[in-house]
C-alpha cells in the first residue's frame, strides 16, 4: 500500500490502521517528515523532496492519496494493473478543474481494471466499533502535530491549506492549551 501524505492526519491514521491489518506500507512524505512516518510503522518511506514517487519500481495493490497534486495518470503508473486507488483530498482546484478532478476517476473506472475511488465518509457504529478495537487492541493513536490557541484559528487554517500540515491540528478552546509546538502521538 502507498499512502501519499503519510504525516498528515489521515495519512497517519491510514499507515497504521494498513499495518494493523498486516499491509506492506510505503509512505510518502517530505524529507523532513520521514522518521515520524517510519515511528508509525511504515516499512518503506518516499521523500517527495528527494525522490519521485511516480517513477519508482515497486506497483502497489492500494494507493491511498491524501494530496492529489500529481495527475491520475502519473500515479496510475505505480498502481497495480487491478490495484485499487483511493482519492482523498479536497483537489486544491476550483471551478470546472475541481470537478473535473472529482469525476474523472469515476468516469475512468469502468473503461479500466483498476479500481478509482473518491473517499467519501458515511460514519455509521460497526466502522466505530472497528476503530475503536483498532484504538484499544493495536495501539492505533492520533499523530497531535501543532496546537494553537482559539484566537489562532486563522494562522491554523493557513497552515493546514499550505499542505504541509503534520499530524492532526489542534485548536484549544480553553485558556491554557497543553505544551505546543511538538509533534507527539498519544499514547
Amino acid at each position: 500500500m502507498l499512502v501519499i501524505g503519510a504525516s498528515g492526519g489521515v495519512g497517519s491514521f491510514a499507515i497504521q490502521i494498513a499495518k494493523a491489518y498486516g499491509a506492506i506500507v510505503t509512505g510518502v512524505c517530505s524529507e523532513a517528515n520521514s522518521e515520524v512516518v517510519r515511528s508509525l510503522g511504515a516499512d518503506h518511506v518516499i521523500a517527495y523532496d528527494r525522490e519521485d514517487f511516480t517513477q519508482s519500481e515497486p506497483r502497489y495493490d492500494v494507493i491511498f492519496d491524501n494530496i492529489e497534486n500529481r495527475t491520475l495518470a502519473e500515479c496510475r503508473r505505480v498502481l497495480k494493473p487491478s490495484g485499487t486507488m483511493i482519492l482523498n483530498s479536497g483537489t486544491g482546484a476550483q471551478g470546472l478543474a475541481m470537478m473535473v478532478r472529482l469525476i474523472r476517476p469515476l468516469l475512468l473506472s469502468p473503461w479500466t481494471r483498476q479500481n478509482l475511488r473518491r473517499y467519501l465518509s458515511v460514519p455509521n457504529h460497526d466502522d466505530l466499533d472497528v476503530l475503536m478495537n483498532l484504538v484499544e487492541s493495536q495501539g492505533v493513536r492520533p499523530l497531535i502535530g501543532k496546537t494553537y490557541p482559539l484566537a489562532e484559528t486563522p494562522e491554523a487554517l493557513r497552515n493546514i491549506d499550505r499542505g504541509h500540515a503534520k499530524g492532526k491540528t489542534i485548536i484549544h478552546v480553553l485558556n491554557k492549551p497543553p505544551s505546543s509546538g511538538s509533534s507527539q502521538a498519544i499514547s
